[in-house]
C-alpha cells in the first residue's frame, strides 16, 4: 500500500476505525486488509486497489471515481449514499453486501460476486455485469 493511504488505515486501526472527510488521488494498494473499517465522506480518484479485503467494512457517503477494483473482497460490505462511477470491479466479491441510497455508474463489475446482494434505492447505469453472480440478489425501490 502507499503513501496516504497507508498512513490513515494505520491509524485508523489504532484509534477510532473511522476513516473520516478524506480524498485519495491516485493510491495503489495490493492484497491490503481493510477488513471492519467505516469509511466517512471519503473519495477515491483513479485509484488501484488489487486483491484488497474490505470484509465487513461501512462506507457512508463515499465516492470511488475511476478506480480500479480488481479481484477485491467486499463481503457483507454496507454502503449508504455511496457510489462507484467509472470504476473498473472485475472479479471483485460483493457477496451478501447491502447498497441504500447508491449509484453505480458507468462501472464493469464482470465476473463479481453479487450472491445475496440487497440493492435499496440504488441506481444502476451502464453497469456492465457479464457472467456475474447474482443469485438470492433483492432489488427495491
Amino acid at each position: 500500500m502507499s503513501g496516504a493511504l497507508m498512513r490513515a488505515a494505520e491509524e485508523v486501526r489504532e484509534d477510532s476505525e473511522t476513516l473520516e472527510a478524506r480524498e485519495f488521488s491516485r493510491e495503489s494498494a495490493a492484497n491490503a486488509d481493510f477488513s471492519d473499517l467505516t469509511f466517512r465522506n471519503v473519495v477515491f480518484r483513479a485509484c488501484c486497489f488489487t486483491g484488497c479485503r474490505f470484509d465487513g467494512a461501512a462506507f457512508y457517503g463515499c465516492t470511488f471515481s475511476g478506480c480500479l477494483l480488481a479481484d477485491c473482497r467486499f463481503p457483507v460490505s454496507f454502503w449508504s449514499h455511496s457510489g462507484l462511477m467509472g470504476c473498473k470491479a472485475d472479479g471483485t466479491d460483493f457477496r451478501r453486501s447491502r447498497f441504500k441510497d447508491c449509484r453505480l455508474e458507468e462501472s464493469s463489475l464482470r465476473y463479481g460476486n453479487l450472491s445475496g446482494v440487497i440493492l435499496e434505492r440504488v441506481i444502476l447505469r451502464d453497469v456492465l455485469l457479464l457472467e456475474s453472480v447474482l443469485s438470492e440478489s433483492k432489488l427495491s425501490k
